[in-house]
Order: C-alpha cells, then sequence, then structure tokens
C-alpha cells in the first residue's frame, strides 16, 4: 500500500505522544505518535502489513527561509518553514539544533513509528502527494488557532508567527509563502479598518530587518482587538505577557516602573539596534490605553537601558488618569 503523510501548517506538532508531561499542558499539541498508532491499526484491520511512505509539505510554498533574514537565524531563532515539521524542525522532541529539512526528517519519524507497530515501511519516505480522490485513513488536529496565537505571543514564539501568517494567507485563497502571507495580513487589518500606510512586511515573526510597522498601526491593532466588535480578535490580548507576571516580561517593571505590575499586558520586541515594547493597559482611571513603543537605533550596550526607559514610560501612563 502507499500512503502520504500530510501536513496541514502545524507549527506545534509534537513527535512525543499527545498529553505528556515533558510538554505544557497548554496549548495541546498533536501528536505524530498518536497518528502513527491510529494509521498502524487501521491499516493493520485491512491486512496491509508493507507501506510505502511519501510525505506532503505543499501546505506552504515558496522559500522555507525569508531571503530578508540574517542566515544565522535558520539555525537558531526560527527553523525552516515548511508545512510539515515535527518538533519545531527541532532534531529532538525538546531541544536540539535546527535541521534544514524538517518535512522529511518527521517522515522519517513517522515511517519509525509504524515499523514500532509492526507494519513495514519499504524503502525511505519520498515527497509526493495523494492522488485525487484519496481516502484519509487517520488524522490528528492541532490546538484551535486562538491557542496558537496566545502561546506565539506568551512564548515569542518566530516558529508560530511564520507559520500563522501562511494561514492568513491560505485562508484568504492565496498561497502560503513569504510574500503572499505578508499581503494577506495587510488586507486582513485594512479590512478591520486600520490604516496601514507605512507598513512594509516580509515575514510573520518580525525577524526581517526590512519590516517597518509605525507604532501607531500597532497600537491601533491592539485597540481594536482589545475593544473593537471583532471577539475573534481577544486572543491577540489574552495572549500578551502579564507584567511582572508571566512570559517575556516576568522579570520587568520594577522600581518606578512598578506600577504597571499587573495593570498591563504587552509584547517585547528585540533585534540588534532595535527594543520596543507595545500593549494594553489600565490607567488611573480606569481607561483601558493601547501604546507602543519603540527605538531603532539603539547603540550597543545600551538596550537594557532602553528597555528599562519603556518600562518606566508604561508605569507613567498606568499612574495617569488620561483623557
Amino acid at each position: 500500500a502507499r500512503i502520504v503523510l500530510v501536513g496541514g501548517g502545524d507549527p506545534l506538532l509534537s513527535s512525543l505522544p499527545a498529553g505528556t508531561s515533558k510538554l505544557p499542558a497548554y496549548p495541546r499539541r498533536a501528536s505524530l505518535v498518536d497518528l502513527a498508532g491510529q494509521t498502524a491499526q487501521d491499516l493493520s484491520a485491512a491486512g496491509v502489513t508493507q507501506v510505502r511512505l511519501r510525505f506532503d509539505a505543499g501546505v506552504f510554498s515558496g522559500p522555507a527561509a525569508s531571503p530578508n533574514w540574517e542566515r544565522s537565524y535558520t539555525g537558531d531563532v526560527v527553523g525552516p518553514v515548511m508545512g510539515l515539521s515535527a518538533d519545531q524542525a527541532r532534531l529532538g522532541p525538546l531541544d536540539g539544533g535546527r535541521l534544514d529539512d524538517p518535512a522529511l526528517h518527521t517522515a522519517q519519524l513517522f515511517a519509525a513509528e509504524l515499523e514500532r507497530r509492526g507494519l513495514d515501511v519499504l524503502g525511505a519516505p519520498t515527497p509526493g502527494t495523494a492522488p485525487e480522490g484519496s481516502e484519509t485513513i487517520a488524522d490528528v488536529a492541532s490546538a484551535p488557532m486562538s491557542a496558537l496565537v496566545e502561546h506565539m505571543l506568551v512564548e515569542s514564539d518566530n516558529d508560530v508567527a511564520e507559520a500563522l501568517i501562511r494561514q492568513v494567507a491560505i485562508a484568504r485563497g492565496r498561497p502560503g509563502s513569504f510574500v503572499d502571507g505578508a499581503a494577506a495580513a495587510l488586507a486582513e487589518l485594512t479590512a478591520l479598518g486600520i490604516d496601514v500606510t507605512g507598513v512594509t512586511l516580509h515575514d510573520g515573526s518580525g525577524l526581517s530587518r526590512d519590516d517597518r510597522i509605525p507604532p501607531q498601526v500597532i497600537a491601533h491593532t491592539l485597540a481594536v482587538a482589545a475593544a473593537g466588535p471583532h471577539p475573534q480578535l481577544r486572543p491577540l490580548v489574552a495572549g500578551l505577557s502579564i507584567a511582572g507576571t508571566n512570559g517575556t516580561l516576568a522579570s520587568r517593571f520594577t522600581g518606578s516602573a512598578a506600577g504597571a505590575r499587573g495593570l498591563l499586558r504587552g509584547k517585547s520586541g528585540y533585534l540588534t539596534g532595535v527594543v520596543s515594547l507595545s500593549g494594553v493597559l489600565i490607567d488611573a482611571s480606569g481607561r483601558m490605553l493601547a501604546f507602543d513603543v519603540a527605538a531603532d537605533a539603539v547603540r550597543p550596550g545600551t538596550g537594557i537601558a532602553v528597555r528599562t526607559t519603556w518600562d518606566r514610560v508604561a508605569g507613567v501612563l498606568a499612574r495617569c488618569g488620561c483623557t
């Protein structure tokens, strides 16, 4: 029998069993092990003992790494962006270096799981697509999109960001590529009534140094997500780290900025020479404020000082009764 492992672009697909204590409980990961178990059970029930395996990562298209990224990024802070990728393109389920071809590696892991369950996988997995009319014999689902968004923001997860912007493109009937993801994201913002003048996007993670987003665009987007008539956008706020409590803001907002602790939800941003902070907070009058502050010419060795300054700015906003 010939079977095809088809990737759906899930950025958190795991090679460990679902529900394992080795992974965070939230969001729950889809499991390659569980998929192999379902597959082997179905094939064995049909009397199949030998299979040839193909794999299809074609839900995403175009280059797997942005030409606008520093070359070192894909070996470190982000993996190759492919439609089939277990363990966020890492060699191991919990850690390890990034892989050049995570789709092939995922297929190899899947083949090994099938063999553990008594199936004979003939030859090595090869790229391929399922013929039209093929039957689905097993599947696993990712965490809900809302949970993926929240995880992306709290953990500052570049891999999830790149996968999600491609899903935006696919939802709008476009290819799942860097170019189409950026265009689709801008179209969605425009449809929400957000003026995207001055915005240039090359990716979903913000790793490209050619990305340009005026602060007012980020603040307007957060305001719409927090208080606009679009409940589907709430995860954009729920996923922001709470000042002094969790995520990338857990150890921040001390001293004169302590007034923002527990009152601010935010997302920090860092690249060499760039320090930013975006978020929403409740001020002294009980109003919700959306803000974005950024510095894009930070001198070497001064990043921590700039970060502290942005914390203090947020602290001032939290103390004021702004009108």
